[in-house]
């Protein structure tokens, strides 16, 4: 087996993070996740008032599923749900690979197709409405001096067919693997929603192999631009 060779086949036995998007998970395999992000305002750092209320969580559970079809054809999932059942939103889609398989740099372009529902109708009422989200994805993987690492750029539109408003996300993630068991990444989430600005916040990840099957996530976040939160993501991989 050449360098080169050796190298993606490390790269690409790392979980979730480096197959996600750009790299295709592979003919017959599957990876889940199942992750809780909780943050809270800054404010909350300096809440010291007994007689009003303290500052609320906000807490987000998320499940997302890829199985292989082929080498180059992606099938999978997307949930999301908050922690006060007002918002939840459903999509299945396919990514296709566009580059060849194993080439340094990888892209690929994805459909998806679902379902927003919550209290988001007129007054607040419970309503729903279709989605969909297609998607860009540009990755490449590099050898460092602490191990094999990546870089990705992420690009996804959420259009919400009824209310006919757009939701615009950029990830940037730069990580790499220091050892088997062990990986680290950093990521810029970028995001643009109607009737905000444009904000920015940072998701810094340690994640560590428990088995064979499962992988353990711990992370801290931080609004950069327009974003003043910060809080916590754990999350448990699986890939099989």
């Amino acid at each position: 087996m050449t360098t080169l060779r050796l190298f993606f086949f490390l790269l690409a036995s790392a979980p979730g993070c480096v197959f996600a998007g750009a790299w295709p998970r592979g003919d017959g395999n599957v990876f889940t996740a199942l992750s809780l992000e909780s943050t809270y305002d800054r404010s909350a750092l300096t809440w010291d008032d007994p007689e009003e209320e303290p500052p609320l969580a906000r807490n987000y559970l998320k499940f997302f599923a890829e199985y292989g079809l082929s080498p180059r054809y992606t099938l999978g999932v997307e949930l999301e749900q908050d922690y006060l059942f007002t918002q939840r939103q459903g999509i299945a889609f396919v990514t296709g690979a566009l580059s060849p398989i194993g080439a340094p740099t990888q892209i690929a372009v994805e459909m998806g197709v679902g379902q927003r529902n919550g209290r988001f109708g007129d007054n607040g009422s419970e309503d729903s409405e279709p989605v969909l989200r297609p998607a860009f994805y540009l990755g490449r993987g590099f050898e460092t001096r602490w191990g094999p690492g990546w870089t990705a750029a992420d690009l996804k539109t959420e259009y919400r067919v009824d209310s006919e408003e757009s939701i615009y996300k950029l990830d940037l993630t730069l990580g790499v693997r220091p050892d088997d068991r062990t990986l680290y990444y950093g990521q810029f989430q970028n995001s643009k929603y109607p009737d905000a600005d444009f904000a920015v916040r940072f998701l810094a990840s340690r994640v560590s192999q428990l088995n064979r099957f499962m992988w353990l996530e711990t992370g801290l976040i931080a609004g950069v631009v327009t974003d003043d939160s910060f809080g916590i993501k754990i999350g448990i991989w699986a890939e099989f």
